[in-house]
């Protein structure tokens, strides 16, 4: 109230520039440093612009519920998104406190929810979560990392097919580049086509030149979302990621005859086995599949037989009650090996109570990597 007595009686009007900075978010620091993307106006406008096409949001229907952090950028823009809309946002303080988010969806029952696939993940194993009515949920939407097909498939069938919607992005990017269409068709592991005015290619890392339709390669995108005045105090960074316009994600991806986007790797997770690319995420869908694997995480380490060459690793979480034992890893790679070519199978095999994970629930694979090599 006192905030509000100081208040000036007349209505203050400022004139912005669209390409005047509107805010700083930083990175999240998975692969590297995290860096301070800067967001115009006109990124964040155009993106609001964008999401309403796309979902067909109507003014004051929505329910939002998300346990994406505000210093996250998907957390921040859904704020923003929700406001601009006349939305209510129920807010998660601890997204890591599950029964507070089925006593949030139970109370407030959201239109929309929005979560990294890690929380989606552990509220399937609750059964007050699978005991709730998700009739009133339009979407389930998903983003930050993959979530596994079979998992997918696991969670439409509780919630009901077709409500799961994979979207990729960015802190770049505002941050959303590609989603699932929400009236069109879906296809599970994909992660959908691009938003509208978003232009996307898919590049060889080391030649530059655009790789055949269904092989993989860098994506690369422009779009009125894409970030154009870089990272602060950061001339270096700005200069790898925006070139002419575009912005060069450092995600492998591959897209299908149809035009649907997948989302294979990090071109910095990737492994090369003697020149041959091993593509990790590929690694830990594998191995999730199997029935006694919680949580895995692949990364590549030095080869110290072959310089310049580097080997599997795959970090496994293992089940409640499954044993931490050599028989349990022959196990593992038996199915691994059935499963991929040779040169993919990993050929070490580490178990731990946890994986390093980022604030949204992302596996800090570079932290891994030092782990692994540590434990060596």
């Amino acid at each position: 109230m006192e905030v509000l007595q100081n208040m000036p009686d007349e209505y203050l009007q400022v004139k912005v520039n669209p390409e005047d900075p509107c805010l700083m978010m930083y990175t999240g620091g998975t692969t590297g440093s995290p860096k301070g993307a800067i967001l115009t106006h006109n990124n964040i406008v155009h993106h609001l612009v964008q999401t309403n096409a796309w979902t067909g949001a109507k003014m004051g229907e929505a329910v939002i519920l998300s346990a994406f952090p505000m210093f996250h950028q998907a957390g921040n823009f859904l704020s923003m998104w929700a406001m601009s809309m006349g939305s209510s946002q129920v807010l998660i303080p601890n997204p890591r406190d599950l029964q507070f988010i089925i006593s949030a969806i139970r109370k407030f029952r959201p239109s929309r929810i929005v979560n990294v696939p890690t929380i989606y993940l552990e509220l399937m194993k609750l059964p007050e979560f699978r005991a709730l009515d998700f009739s009133e949920v339009k979407q389930f939407t998903s983003g930050a990392s993959p979530f596994p097909a079979e998992n997918i498939r696991e969670f439409e069938g509780l919630v009901a097919r077709g409500k799961l919607i994979e979207v990729y992005g960015m802190t770049e990017t505002t941050p959303v580049l590609t989603s699932l269409p929400f009236n069109g068709v879906k296809i599970v592991g994909s992660a959908g086509i691009p938003l509208s005015d978003t232009e996307l290619k898919l590049i060889d890392p080391e030649s530059k030149e655009v790789v055949p339709q269904g092989e993989p390669g860098e994506i690369v995108a422009r779009g009125p979302q894409v970030f154009t005045k870089g990272y602060y105090k950061n001339p270096e960074e700005t200069a790898h990621t925006l070139r002419e316009g575009w912005i060069y994600t450092g995600d492998i991806g591959v897209m299908d005859e149809d035009g649907y986007f997948y989302i294979v790797d990090r071109l910095k997770d990737m492994v090369s086995v003697s020149g041959f690319k091993v593509f990790t995420r590929q690694v830990d869908e594998v191995m999730l599949e199997l029935p006694d694997v919680d949580k895995a995480g692949t990364v590549g380490l030095p080869d110290p037989a072959r310089p310049g060459s580097e080997i599997v690793a795959c970090a496994v979480v293992l089940k409640p009650g499954r044993e931490k034992s050599e028989e349990m890893k022959q196990r593992l790679i038996v199915y691994m090996k059935e499963k991929m070519a040779p040169y993919k199978v990993p050929k070490v095999i580490q178990f731990m109570d946890q994986l390093p994970m980022s604030a949204i629930g992302k596996v800090l694979k570079r932290k891994l990597r030092s782990m692994l090599i540590e434990g060596r």
